[in-house]
């Protein structure tokens, strides 16, 4: 049968190939071919336990649709029973969601006017389909949680018994066999359910034969068809509240179109606009659909640490711009600064709908963007509002070097109030390193910045450097680490370490600078002008040779607060002249990070010698070293000297389970340390 209709397909396209204006007609001849497969796969492949259920399922809806009522206005009978097939008259259903689709696209590109289209499509051909087409893959709209389709029409057409033909049909096993099972509930019904209610009792409240089935029956959501006839009776507040809270429950995103759409319903222009269709939307439900909306966005604004909370939140976000509803915007995100969506994927879409709502309020003051795919087309989207946040975290995302221009020009909005600037990792090189420049130069807001992990190299560096000696630049924090940046580039960025006045930390790990860049950096801490507080040198190539004018500085620096130095082929000797300028009472190190730096015992009693006079010394990391049980009592003795010691690492050594064990007991003498082993 599979080889049968494949050779169909083909004649098909074969008939079709001389004549290209046929090829779109036979398209709905095709989705029958698929779908006439699908039903025969979903027949072969129903679990035997579900059949005698679905066979009762199809004899109860046949035995509820079989028969058509009637009313008679003008008889003594007032309502008249017909056999279904016998009096149901076929609809014609036209298509339009394409060709609307399309004239958006025109309206964009040319502007054309609505009404002059509206002309224009009324007065061609309608596409028309039929009844068993509804479903297809080509007519339905579809979405990560399956296809939908909505068919609207004045009311009294036809539309309620066109359902009960479907239904019937189905039982009957004429149409819509890749369904398993269908379930059809009318909205006339919903109303009178008073009390919340999720989607399986209702299915239990009308069929209870699926009682102990139901769950196998869900393991196969692509064979299920829900129809919901009479939107426009659904006239109840309490129940369609009821009904959106169910809906946004949901985590596969099945009902999120609906939800939309009823948003949207708030809006009062997008309500009148169908009410030919759908009737007056009662102002009660409305506000019932905008009270919803102000609770979902204060439950979930405060909830963001699972993927999942993020979806809820971003879709929570797109009911406030179907509303279009500045009132509700201010009113729900009047008391929200943070927006955190790091690690869910955003589409241009959802950038300009974020756009959007937080341009209806300027409470926002944390924009977290990290990770969310995000590429110079959303950026764009997200262009108008950027200025208005004062964290803003873009790293992780492909923006490259057009999509930091266009954040460029955010820094160098007159009312940008960013302060702190995450561009880790976005594909920034130094030709994009120009115009991030030009805007730090003139930028008051900008107090920290994050370039990390991205192809700088010496020239991309040279020009940050540049920047930073400007007088109106107010850069205390950058990041810099794993830019590419090499001793030739340490000699600008040097000289901007002695003259700017800001700048109090700063990170170059991950850099090839060598023993002849630290140097460098060195003599920029010997300046007695140079105000960083905390220094990154982790992993940039540092030795025993390079140590000794490391450790001259560290004697007479007395703003350097925090040092990291792991990564590097220190040794013990290195360590040794580290220690030396340690001791020196100007030094004022707090927090000290020696971490994979070849440090054995012997090395270690140098650096506890040192380290007891630091009185002040918060935090220490010696992990991923060569240290046994013989640094123990060393250990032991500096941690009890240190009163304000609040951690310590020493994991990936090699202590045994007995120097552990003394190491550890330390923790209920000291309460308040933090050691990792």
């Amino acid at each position: 049968m599979v080889q049968d209709m494949h050779g169909s397909i083909w004649k098909l396209f074969l008939s079709s190939k001389h004549n290209p204006h046929s090829f779109h007609e036979l398209i709905p001849t095709v989705c029958d071919l698929i779908e006439s497969f699908k039903a025969m796969q979903a027949s072969l492949e129903l679990a035997a336990e579900l059949k005698d259920v679905q066979q009762m399922h199809r004899e109860t809806l046949k035995a509820q649709t079989e028969t058509l009522r009637v009313n008679m206005f003008l008889m003594t009978e007032k309502v008249k029973a017909f056999p279904l097939v016998d009096r149901y008259a076929e609809l014609t259903i036209i298509f339009t969601v394409r060709d609307r689709e399309v004239v958006e696209h025109e309206l964009l590109a040319r502007g054309r006017d609505h009404e002059e289209w509206r002309e224009e499509l009324l007065g061609g051909e309608l596409e028309k389909i039929r009844t068993d087409q509804l479903f297809q893959s080509f007519w339905a709209r579809k979405s990560k949680s399956g296809s939908s389709t909505s068919v609207a029409g004045v009311p009294g057409i036809g539309k309620t018994t066109m359902v009960q033909k479907i239904v019937y049909d189905w039982a009957t096993g004429k149409i819509f066999q890749q369904f398993q099972f269908i379930f059809s509930f009318k909205f006339r019904d919903l109303n009178t359910i008073k009390d919340r209610i999720t989607l399986n009792e209702l299915i239990l409240d009308q069929y209870p034969y699926f009682r102990n089935i139901l769950r196998e029956v869900w393991k196969n959501p692509e064979g299920l068809l829900f129809i919901f006839d009479g939107l426009d009776e659904f006239k109840d507040p309490g129940n369609i509240l009821k009904l959106l809270s169910e809906a946004h429950s949901t985590t596969d995103g099945r009902f999120e179109v609906f939800l939309r759409f009823v948003a949207g319903l708030a809006s009062p222009g997008a309500a009148q606009g169908l009410e030919e269709f759908l009737g007056r939307f009662p102002q009660q439900t409305t506000c019932r659909v905008l009270d919803w909306v102000k609770e979902e966005v204060k439950r979930r604004a405060g909830n963001t640490w699972t993927k999942a909370d993020k979806m809820s939140l971003l879709n929570t976000m797109h009911y406030i711009f179907e509303s279009q509803n500045r009132a509700l915007a201010q009113q729900t995100l009047g008391s929200v600064e943070t927006l955190s969506f790091c690690g869910l994927e955003l589409t241009p879409i959802d950038c300009a709908v974020l756009s959007h709502v937080i341009g209806l309020c300027d409470t926002i003051k944390h924009l977290d963007l990290e990770y969310c795919r995000i590429q110079c087309d959303g950026l764009q989207r997200l262009g108008p509002v950027l200025h208005q946040c004062q964290h803003l975290g873009l790293g992780g995302n492909r923006l490259g070097d057009s999509g930091v221009k266009l954040l460029s020009a955010a820094l160098m909005n007159a009312d940008c109030k960013i302060q702190r600037l995450g561009l880790q990792c976005v594909g920034l090189t130094d030709s994009g390193a120009e115009d991030l420049v030009s805007a730090l130069s003139t930028n008051h807001s900008l107090t920290e910045l994050e370039l990390t992990e991205n192809k700088l190299g010496d020239s991309g560096v040279k020009l940050v450097s540049a920047a930073l000696r400007k007088p109106d630049c107010k850069i205390q924090k950058l990041w810099l680490d794993a830019v590419g940046l090499t001793y030739s580039g340490a000699q600008d960025l040097v000289s901007a370490l002695s003259t700017n006045p800001s700048l109090t930390e700063l990170d170059l790990g991950g850099n090839g600078l060598g023993d002849s860049g630290v140097k460098l950096v060195s003599a920029a801490l010997r300046n007695p002008d140079c105000k960083i507080q905390r220094l990154g040198l982790w992993a940039v190539g540092l030795t025993d040779s390079g140590a000794d004018d490391l450790a001259s500085a560290l004697s007479t620096n007395r703003s350097l607060t925090e040092l990291k130095l792991g990564n590097n082929e220190l040794g013990d000797s290195g360590v040794k002249l580290v220690s030396a300028g340690v001791r020196n009472s100007d030094c004022e190190i707090q927090r000290l990070w020696l971490d994979s730096i070849n440090l054995t015992d012997s090395g270690l009693d140098d650096l506890a010698s040192a380290l007891s006079t630091r009185l002040s010394l918060l935090e220490l990391e010696l992990g991923s070293n060569s240290l046994t049980d013989r640094s123990v009592a060393s250990l032991r003795r500096l941690i009890l000297a240190l009163p304000s010691l609040e951690r310590i690492r020493l994991g990936r050594n090699r202590f045994s389970a007995d120097g552990r064990n003394q190491l550890e007991s330390l923790c209920g003498i000291r309460p308040g340390l933090s050691m990792e082993l």
